[in-house]
């Protein structure tokens, strides 16, 4: 029974550590790629943040960019004919300026969840390496421990043959014994004399008389 149920919960804390297994290499994926991309964000925020991919896919971000450029573009323009103070170029100058702040803060917000998403798959990653290796040890254990139940019960089957071979020769000697026994059964016990059987004499001198009794009858009849 104890073997069967060890070899029952191996096959289950086998089952759990190969699905920890498949969930540790998907998350060492996810981890792998979102270090990469979060590495590339701050990379790409040192020149401007771009050519970060992220930012090229934000249609949002994509279209304040071309608004920035039409700005740009307009204050260009209007500088060779009007002076740097002049209040239209100070405004256009104020739109151009907060403008590039929105897209760099929003270049900022999409670099920061980046960073926020790769550590949180680092942490995941962590947390499946351990329940993984506590997994791992646990069945290792278990199989030990199989092992060793496997040794002991060799054992015991061993000594229980053993015991089984010597009760049946302990049987075949009471077999023989009881079988010799029983063909010289005992029929009376023998006592020694108190006097010796013979001769007696007192019986000799009867038969003696009357044989000289018949022989004196015969003669005289004779």
């Amino acid at each position: 029974f104890g073997i069967t149920s060890t070899d029952e919960w191996m096959e289950v804390d086998g089952v759990r550590l190969q699905q920890l297994s498949r969930q540790l290499t998907r998350l060492e994926s996810l981890a792998t790629e979102s270090s990469q991309r979060q590495q590339a964000a701050r990379a790409s925020l040192r020149d401007g943040g771009g050519a970060m991919p992220e930012a090229v896919a934000d249609q949002s971000l994509q279209a304040m960019k071309v608004q920035l450029a039409r700005l740009q573009a307009r204050a260009d323009e209007r500088a060779a004919v009007l002076g740097a103070n002049h209040p239209e170029m100070l405004a256009l100058n104020t739109d151009i300026e907060g403008l590039r702040n929105r897209i760099n803060n929003e270049t900022a917000s999409l670099a920061n969840s980046l960073q926020l998403g790769d550590r949180v798959n680092q942490q995941s990653l962590a947390e499946a390496r351990a329940a993984y290796q506590q997994q791992l040890a646990k069945v290792v254990g278990m199989r030990e421990q199989h092992n060793e139940m496997l040794l002991l019960q060799r054992d015991v089957n061993e000594a229980q043959r053993g015991y089984e071979l010597v009760r049946e020769r302990l049987d075949a000697v009471v077999l023989r014994g009881n079988s010799t026994h029983s063909n010289n059964a005992l029929v009376d016990t023998a006592t020694a004399a108190i006097a010796p059987s013979g001769p007696v004499w007192w019986l000799n001198l009867s038969i003696a008389a009357l044989l000289g009794l018949f022989l004196s009858i015969g003669a005289a009849l004779g």
